[in-house]
């Protein structure tokens, strides 16, 4: 059982790496055990690419212990969620490929892709 529950951080600093999470844990210092989010990425927020609060649940997946989704290939189980098909490779940006996975989902949170290039149904969502 864990401590503390998530900590979420948002901050305001630029960086290469807008948002990160640690793994969660009982013994980890509770000021380093959680999820870092840059505020541009929030909803609504100036980072376009990623700015429809989607980083923040993703984040908290992989505190949480979920894999994301492209960990082991087709053949590997992805998240270990089993209405999460596992995703061939990781993506970033957008992807110029259709993920070749059988029951590929560009709209599942723990796949990375930009906001332009998410399915009009996700990006209308926001």
């Amino acid at each position: 059982m864990l401590r503390f529950g998530v900590g979420i951080l948002v901050h305001d600093l630029e960086r290469r790496i807008p948002t990160s999470a640690s793994l969660a844990s009982e013994t980890r210092p509770r000021c380093t055990d959680g999820v870092v989010i840059y505020h541009a990425t929030l909803a609504g927020g100036s980072f376009s690419l990623i700015n429809l609060g989607r980083a923040a649940t993703h984040e908290v997946g992989l505190w949480l212990g979920l894999y994301h989704v492209f960990e082991g290939g087709c053949s590997g189980n992805g998240d270990f969620v089993s209405d999460t098909p596992p995703q061939v490779i990781e993506t970033s940006g957008c992807p110029s490929f259709q993920d070749p996975c059988p029951g590929g989902d560009p709209s599942q949170f723990q796949r990375v892709a930009d906001v332009p290039c998410l399915p009009p149904s996700i990006a209308a969502a926001a």
